[in-house]
C-alpha cells in the first residue's frame, strides 16, 4: 500500500495587511495615549484646584481670626487702617488692579509668629525688587511683644513713650511695610515675621462697613461722618469697623503663567486678556462681624 503525502500552503500575511494592522494599532495606542493624558491633566487641573481652596480657607481663617480679636485707641493712635491705593503698574502686563492695605492691633492667640499681642498688616505686594513683593503675592506682616521696641508703638503700655499719637499710626505702617521686604529666600534674622499667605492672587479687597444710625442696617460708605480720608488714587479708611469684606481671587498655577504671558497693546488684546482671568480665576470672600466691637476701644 502507497502512502501519499500532500504538502499543505501555510496561509501568511502579506505586507500590506501587516502595514494596516500596524496603523490600526498605532491609531488605537495613539487614542488610548490621549485618554491617559487628559485623564492626568484633569487630575492635576482638580489638585491644583483643590490646593487652590485649601489656600483661600487658610487665608481666610487667618483674616478671620486676627480681626475678630482687634482692639482700637483712637485717644493714644493705635491705629485701625484700611487703604486703597492704585499700585505700580507694569506696562502691558495686566497688573491695574487697586492695592489694598491693613494695619491693626490684634490680640489673637492663632498660631502665627510672635507673641498674643500684636501689629499687623495684610496687603498685596507693590511689584518693586526693592518694595514689598510681586503684585500677585498676598503677604502678612507680624509686630509683636516679644521685640523689644514693641512698647514704644503701644503708647496705653509705654510710661516713656517716644512717639506721639499723631505719629504712631505712621510708625506703625513704617514698620509693618518694612517686615513684608523680609520675604526672600535669605530672610534677615531680626525682622522674622513677614510672611507670604498666598499667591497668584489676581484681586485682593477689602470693604469696611458701618452701622447705619438712621435704621436701614449698614452701609460701605458714610463720607460725611469723615471715615473715609482721600488720599492719593484711593482713600483710607481710619475707624474699626461694624463689619469688613474681604475677598480674594486666584489663578491655578497653570492659568496664572498663561495669563501672565499675555501681553497687550492695545484695547482688543486687554480685552482679551481680562476676558480669560474672569473665566478662569475663583473667587473666595469672607465676611466677618465686628458688631458693637466698632464703637468700642481702649479709650473705654
Amino acid at each position: 500500500m502507497m502512502l501519499r503525502f500532500e504538502k499543505k500552503r501555510v496561509r501568511r500575511f502579506t505586507l500590506v495587511e501587516l502595514l494596516v494592522a500596524m496603523a490600526v494599532f498605532v491609531v488605537l495606542l495613539g487614542l488610548l495615549l490621549q485618554f491617559f493624558s487628559g485623564a492626568q491633566r484633569m487630575w492635576i487641573n482638580m489638585e491644583q484646584r483643590n490646593n487652590m481652596y485649601a489656600d483661600a480657607r487658610t487665608v481666610m481663617d487667618i483674616l478671620s481670626t486676627m480681626t475678630q480679636n482687634a482692639f482700637y485707641a483712637e485717644r493714644v493712635g493705635v491705629p485701625f487702617i484700611i487703604e486703597k491705593t492704585q499700585p505700580n503698574k507694569r506696562e502691558n502686563e495686566g497688573y491695574d488692579k487697586n492695592q489694598y492695605k491693613m494695619y491693626f492691633a490684634t490680640l489673637s492667640r492663632q498660631n502665627l509668629p510672635g507673641g498674643k499681642l500684636k501689629y499687623v498688616t495684610i496687603q498685596c505686594g507693590d511689584g518693586n525688587d526693592s518694595g514689598s513683593g510681586n503684585l500677585d503675592e498676598l503677604k502678612l506682616g507680624v509686630f509683636c511683644d516679644k521685640e523689644r521696641d514693641f512698647e514704644e508703638y503701644l503708647p496705653p503700655y509705654d510710661l516713656n513713650a517716644s512717639i506721639t499719637k499723631d505719629t504712631v499710626g505712621d510708625w506703625v505702617r513704617e514698620r509693618l511695610d518694612g517686615l513684608l521686604k523680609n520675604t526672600t529666600e535669605n530672610p534677615n534674622a531680626d525682622e522674622p515675621y513677614g510672611t507670604i499667605l498666598a499667591r497668584r492672587v489676581t484681586s485682593f479687597t477689602i470693604t469696611p462697613y458701618m452701622r447705619d444710625d438712621s435704621g436701614t442696617g449698614i452701609t460701605p460708605k458714610i463720607s460725611d461722618k469723615g471715615e473715609y480720608e482721600t488720599i492719593s488714587g484711593g482713600y483710607r479708611f481710619s475707624q474699626i469697623p461694624y463689619m469688613i469684606e474681604f475677598k480674594l481671587s486666584l489663578l491655578s498655577p497653570r492659568d496664572f503663567i498663561v495669563w501672565e504671558q499675555m501681553k497687550y497693546s492695545t484695547l482688543a488684546e486687554k480685552e482679551k486678556k481680562d476676558d480669560f482671568r474672569k473665566e478662569h480665576e475663583y473667587t473666595f470672600s469672607r465676611s466677618v462681624f465686628l458688631g458693637d466691637q466698632s464703637r468700642m476701644s481702649l479709650d473705654d
